[in-house]
């Protein structure tokens, strides 16, 4: 067995600590684009949420959010049932509780960009580690 001194042992689990501290403390957005007026993930949605759900499932504890946006006629409904339909997707993957996932529909109310656009009808997906 090493012995450490204790100053020496006492830096290591400090570091240890600050590093832990730091992980916790730094969220990651994903985005999972969706085709108007449509609800379910699309193919290349599924990279971006598996990267969401893999981050998650590394954390001791995942705390999710979910913003749906829209920049239709019935922005708020779906943009709500698109945050819904990825919530869904993670509980399902595994790894994540549903406590642990707050949803939000934003509507047309944060568009990316001014004209009706693949970038505004989404979902952003913030990752962080307790």
């Amino acid at each position: 067995m090493v012995r450490r001194p204790p100053v020496l042992a006492a830096a290591i689990i400090g570091v240890a600590m600050m590093a832990a501290a730091a992980h916790a403390q730094a969220p990651k957005t994903f985005s999972v684009h969706f085709d108007e007026n449509q609800t379910a993930i699309p193919k290349d949605g599924q990279a971006a949420l598996g990267a969401a759900v893999e981050m998650a499932q590394e954390c001791a504890k995942a705390q999710v959010m979910l913003v749906g946006h829209d920049d239709g006629a019935k922005a708020d409904e779906v943009s709500l049932a698109r945050a819904n339909a990825v919530r869904t997707a993670i509980v399902n993957a595994g790894g994540v509780n549903a406590g642990d996932i707050k949803v939000e529909g934003r509507g047309a109310k944060q568009l990316k960009v001014s004209a009706p656009n693949s970038q505004n009808r989404r979902v952003d997906i913030s990752v962080s580690c307790k």
